[in-house]
């Protein structure tokens, strides 16, 4: 439980956008998401790439909005 947590910790450090296409890797490349073939090819672009890359775009209009 304390791995997740140092995980999620580092995840939430990095630069917006950066950071999810640092997850995808992760689990892509180093969980070797890539043996599930184009299935997992698919699940890890829209569940990371797309997914969190949109969770990240929210965030950034939400503080360019509150600095303003």
């Amino acid at each position: 439980m304390a791995e997740k947590r140092a995980q999620r910790g580092f995840y939430y450090r990095q630069p917006l956008f950066l950071r999810a296409f640092l997850l995808f890797l992760y689990r892509y490349i180093w969980k070797r998401g890539f043996l599930d073939g184009k299935e997992g090819l698919i699940f890890y672009v829209l569940q990371t790439l797309w997914f969190r890359f949109l969770v990240d775009a929210k965030l950034y209009e939400r503080r360019k909005a509150q600095s303003e």
